[in-house]
């Protein structure tokens, strides 16, 4: 497979995507592979409409001190830690099996979920315990540098008034601060993730190696084109990003349409309720309740149909940059180019026969 650059490598990746998705499109199938794309690529497209109107006006916040507030809120911290951690334990190993169900489909032009989730189990769980300590490494790390922020802004909220921060400027640095602080943390998980996923899941899917082994792999082909992995990881973080965007705004006037047309029901439901009538107020439950699943509904509907594609290009993108420097990979995306046809050698036409040559005479015997 030709070796293309990130930039080369973004209208073949759209292309087999549209072939991947849409040739031979059915709702189920799309849905499904939509749903595990945006999945094991973490997009989510969001889609935002009003059911409401309402206001309350939120409670005066009150001055505290880190100790107030851990003293307080302790118990409650603990309990969604224990409730929590089992849960995100079984969601990255879930997303882990999924990547590599996935990778099977992109590079085998599969529908199907389940050769891969089984012909991978032991590559996901290596990789599965290698992203269990990073994960943990990384949470240790974001709390000692959140713990600090968190105490600043305590400090700040207990010398506000009650129109806002009284300091401006330590306000602003405490934004930019902030800001800073996430982007250097979401730097650090998205690097070791992309790593990870792009280029260390193929190693280990195809070669069956350890992620030791599948590192020195990478790691050898990256510092042979520094320049070109480097561009490729400028583009590999900005072009998801804008096409979030546009998805975005495209999910903002989908759900601007969805709030029209639930508006009127829920003007009407809201003026029955208000007249204070039980049977009113039942009568609004069962329709209410109903148009709210419905409106969820729609909601994660939307969210697969156009987070999958984007989803599903990003891990193209991925495959067809890579498999360009590794064979393998790269014999998997384009066969064609593995044994490229080569038409038979022309007939030798055939010329006079040449008369049978004469036996040799045996020789004499020797003299005694």
């Amino acid at each position: 497979m030709t070796a293309l650059s990130a930039s080369q490598a973004i209208m073949p990746a759209i292309d087999r995507t549209r072939k991947f998705l849409f040739d031979r499109f059915r709702w189920l199938t799309f849905l499904k592979l939509s749903l595990v794309a945006a999945l094991t690529e973490g997009v989510s497209i969001r889609l935002r409409y009003t059911v409401g109107h309402a206001a309350h006006a939120a409670p005066a916040a009150s001055a505290s001190t880190p100790a107030d507030f851990f003293s307080h809120w302790l118990w409650l911290i603990g309990l969604l830690f224990v409730l929590g951690l089992p849960i995100a334990v079984f969601a990255l190993y879930l997303v882990t099996r999924l990547r590599f169900a996935f990778f099977y489909c992109l590079t085998r032009n599969s529908s199907e979920i389940r050769p891969g989730w089984a012909l991978y189990a032991q590559q996901s769980m290596r990789l599965f315990e290698v992203s269990l300590a990073i994960w943990a490494v990384f949470a240790l790390l974001a709390g000692s540098v959140l713990y600090p922020l968190f105490n600043h802004y305590l400090a700040l909220r207990a010398q506000s008034g009650p129109n806002g921060f009284n300091d401006f400027a330590a306000a602003l640095s405490f934004v930019f601060s902030s800001f800073f602080t996430f982007l250097f943390l979401y730097a650090i998980i998205w690097f070791a993730d992309t790593i990870l996923h792009d280029f260390l899941v193929p190693h280990m899917a195809l070669e069956n190696l350890s992620v030791v082994q599948a590192w020195e792999q990478f790691l050898s082909r990256a510092t042979s084109e520094p320049s070109v992995f480097t561009t490729y990881l400028g583009e590999r973080f900005i072009l998801p990003i804008i096409g979030f965007m546009a998805l975005s705004i495209v999910a903002a006037i989908l759900g601007a349409i969805l709030s029209a047309l639930v508006a009127v029901p829920l003007a009407s439901m809201e003026a029955v309720v208000r007249a204070g009538s039980l049977g009113g107020a039942i009568l609004a439950a069962l329709v209410l309740l109903p148009l709210a699943i419905l409106a969820v509904a729609v909601a994660i509907f939307v969210s697969i149909c156009l987070g999958g594609p984007l989803a599903t290009w990003i891990r193209n993108f991925a495959l067809i940059f890579y498999g360009g420097r590794y064979q393998a990979l790269g014999d998997l995306l384009n066969p064609a180019e593995t044994k490229p046809f080569q038409p038979p050698p022309p007939p030798v036409e055939a010329g006079p026969t040449p008369p049978p040559a004469e036996a040799d005479e045996p020789a004499p015997p020797a003299a005694i």
